[in-house]
């Protein structure tokens, strides 16, 4: 403040700054008295009002020294709250941080399917050998085969008759028995056999019977040819027969012999023949 400012002095108005509110020159002069209470800083002089017609201005003085700061005044309330910020970039990755404890087992799972069988190991080394076990029960004695074959003397054999053992249909029946021999008794050529089974009857003639002519063999027992090991030449270019499926047992003493026959018009012939006798395995004893 640099002194009163006053206008309208014609009026004898004076304004005082800041108020810039009209005063009387009794104010003006009350406002010198009290100037201590009022304007302790700011000195008012008097001057001689011109009552001359016209506008009078009071220069302006120099500024004055800066006052003391006054008292802190209360907060002011809080702003209105300003808009988001755009999002700023991303920060580097921060440290891996130390391990956890380690957490409670969690609940058992169903069981898995199996998976596929995997390769087959290494053979691993041979066991110890084992103790010796106690001694087995006798076992049954094994079968055992053994082959009859015989046929007639043969056309080297001097005879009176030269068709003499030779089949034919004016010569049967003949019956041979095991080895060499041939005769129309059967009884000269069977001879007693062990106990067994006969099987697998093989007949080979020398000559063909010829055209619809047939050659038959039997196997005999004890005098009976009907046993059913039987063959037939029947064809004309055949010379040989057999019979792979019937059987005929015999038990010890039995004796056996083959029976040969031929049509009427066969051709004469030497034959040989042979069959399997197979042993019957004895009962076992109990023990």
């Amino acid at each position: 403040m640099r002194g009163a400012h006053c206008s309208a002095l014609r009026r004898g108005l004076c304004y005082l700054p800041p108020f810039q509110a009209p005063v009387t020159r009794t104010h003006l002069h009350y406002a010198f008295r009290k100037r201590e209470k009022f304007f302790p800083l700011i000195p008012v002089a008097r001057r001689r009002l011109d009552r001359s017609p016209g506008t009078a201005t009071a220069s302006t003085g120099p500024t004055g020294p800066q006052g003391p700061a006054g008292l802190q005044g209360p907060p002011g309330g809080t702003g209105a709250t300003g808009p988001q910020g755009p999002q700023g970039p991303f920060g580097p990755t921060g440290a891996i941080g130390a391990a956890g404890a380690t957490g409670d087992a969690g609940v058992k799972g169903p069981t898995g399917s199996a998976g596929a069988q995997g390769p087959q190991g290494l053979q691993g080394p041979p066991g110890i050998q084992g103790l010796q076990g106690p001694q087995g029960l006798p076992g049954h004695k094994g079968f055992q085969s053994f082959m009859l074959a015989g046929g007639d003397l043969g056309s080297s054999v001097q005879t009176l008759d030269s068709n003499e053992g030779l089949l034919s249909g004016l010569n049967q029946p003949l019956y041979y028995g095991p080895g060499n021999g041939v005769d129309n008794i059967l009884e000269s050529m069977a001879v007693p056999i062990d106990s067994g089974t006969a099987s697998k009857l093989y007949v080979q003639t020398k000559q063909v019977a010829g055209p619809g002519q047939v050659y038959t063999f039997e196997l005999c027992i004890n005098g009976n040819c009907a046993t059913g090991v039987t063959c037939t030449i029947n064809l004309p270019t055949l010379s040989e027969c057999s019979d792979l499926v019937h059987t005929q047992d015999y038990a010890p003493g039995d004796t056996i012999a083959l029976k040969g026959t031929a049509s009427l018009s066969a051709t004469p012939t030497e034959v040989s023949w042979s069959v399997v006798i197979t042993q019957t395995a004895p009962t076992p004893l109990p023990f």
